[in-house]
């Protein structure tokens, strides 16, 4: 009898935590239903994109004393600036002609302001060869001064 009691608290426990390491998923309700990335239109001189994000996983992690909410979205790749915030970054490949110039105009963009929360800030890049001691990267500045990241929401490369 004890040892069924002793081993159904050990199976709660671990259902306990494994269900707690996996991230939260916060969806955005009014983009739900529509793909990240669409065509809207297409012809020799223009593309025009909508990207709508349905929404996001967050994952609480205390470090160094503060408690942060890491934000990632899977499959898609990341800022790799250390100490500022670790974002997702969204990226497609576009097929454009070899004549012209290549520019981006945004016509229109919304911004929802997420409060109370500590985005991680991306580390320094671990050699898997070597390991060395973490060093956790935090620019305090950077978050105080409270600044938009990335600097800018579109590029061309």
């Amino acid at each position: 009898m004890v040892l069924k009691m002793i081993k159904r608290i050990f199976i709660l426990t671990i259902l306990f935590y494994t269900l707690n390491l996996f991230p939260d998923w916060v969806e955005i309700q009014d983009n739900s239903q529509k793909q990240l990335f669409e065509e809207v239109s297409s012809n020799f001189g223009t593309t025009k994109l909508i990207f709508s994000l349905k929404g996001y996983e967050m994952e609480n992690i205390s470090e160094s004393g503060k408690d942060f909410q890491k934000i990632t979205y899977w499959n898609e790749g990341e800022f790799i600036e250390p100490g500022k915030p670790d974002l997702p970054r969204f990226t497609r490949l576009m097929e454009l002609p070899n004549k012209g110039e290549v520019s981006i105009k945004i016509i229109n963009f919304e911004v929802e302001i997420l409060s109370n929360i500590i985005v991680y800030p991306s580390q320094e890049l671990q050699s898997e060869s070597k390991l060395q001691k973490k060093h956790f990267s935090f620019d305090e500045k950077y978050y105080l001064e409270g600044e938009k990241f990335p600097s800018q929401i579109v590029n061309i490369s």
